[in-house]
């Protein structure tokens, strides 16, 4: 993670010996840890959500959620105060999950840089786990500029996560991601089946046109450019809205499907990404 400092033996010449000198090497002497924009606002596309999913083993063990503001705990997470709180499920009973609606910490606690902190007692062995962070203040379309948000379902068993999203919640469990970056470039493509006819005529049956869309990231840590090559890509929904403000066109909730996914670059342990989707429904056709 960004911070996280390493031990390091660094061995330099002096005169002829060779002097060995202990190190501390940390990412964050290099690059700018990253912090996640939140918003709070009245409606869905200006107030944020973001969602935390953990596990017990047996049902001794415990998991208890806090929420911290500029590392100190403001308040428990074990109720539907400040979104939406699961201690259970029904088709997994020893997930504990989490739906923070940023509105309601806004109203509670105003501004400022959260995070989730899950205090785990799992087989006796304590631990804690840290949420990604969040920069939360109220919605204002330049502090959103060059951002994108991404909506996701999952409702399916994807064998590499430790977690089975399958009937969790109706319509998939959600998860939500603001990324810097942009997204349009809107390129259309048209498709059509044709036959000859007896005057050897071409004609077209059932013309469509069918729309692509680029996600282009800024530089993200490998945890969130993770989620788009993975969970995005292996969603069951996708929604994206977009938030420049010189953008040609504004795209609020559009329902995609990815066609690929390409790390363009690496720099400073985080990577840029860029993404293809296409319309999720294909009905940009014509019917005779």
């Amino acid at each position: 993670m960004s911070g996280q400092a390493v031990k390091k033996q660094v061995r330099v010449m002096q005169g002829a010996a060779e002097v060995t000198i202990a190190s501390d090497f940390c990412k964050c002497n290099y690059a700018c840890e990253y912090v996640e924009k939140a918003f709070a606002g009245d409606n869905y596309r200006t107030n944020d959500t973001s969602s935390f999913l953990y596990r017990k083993l047996r049902t001794a063990d415990t998991i208890t959620l806090a929420l911290h503001r500029r590392g100190a705990a403001v308040a428990t997470l074990n109720s539907n105060t400040y979104g939406t709180y699961y201690s259970t499920f029904t088709a997994q009973p020893l997930y504990v999950g989490l739906i923070i609606d940023w509105g309601l910490v806004f109203t509670a606690f105003g501004g400022g840089q959260y995070e989730v902190v899950a205090t785990k007692n799992i087989l006796g062995v304590s631990s804690v786990e840290t949420s990604r962070k969040f920069y939360l203040n109220s919605f204002d379309e330049l502090s959103a500029n060059n951002t994108v948000k991404i909506e996701i379902r999952q409702n399916g068993n994807v064998l590499s996560s430790p977690f089975d999203f399958t009937d969790l919640v109706a319509g998939g469990w959600p998860s939500a991601y603001r990324v810097p970056g942009s997204f349009g470039k809107r390129s259309p493509s048209f498709t059509s089946d044709s036959y000859e006819s007896s005057d050897r005529s071409i004609l077209a049956v059932q013309p469509s046109v069918q729309f692509e869309y680029t996600l282009s990231t800024y530089l993200l840590p490998s945890y969130i450019a993770d989620v788009l090559s993975t969970d995005v890509t292996l969603s069951d929904s996708i929604l994206i809205s977009e938030y420049g403000l010189l953008s040609p066109r504004m795209y609020d909730r559009l329902p995609v499907t990815p066609v690929s996914v390409e790390l363009k670059e690496q720099a400073n342990g985080q990577e840029v990404y860029e993404c293809v989707f296409t319309d999720a429904k294909n009905n940009t056709l014509r019917q005779y």
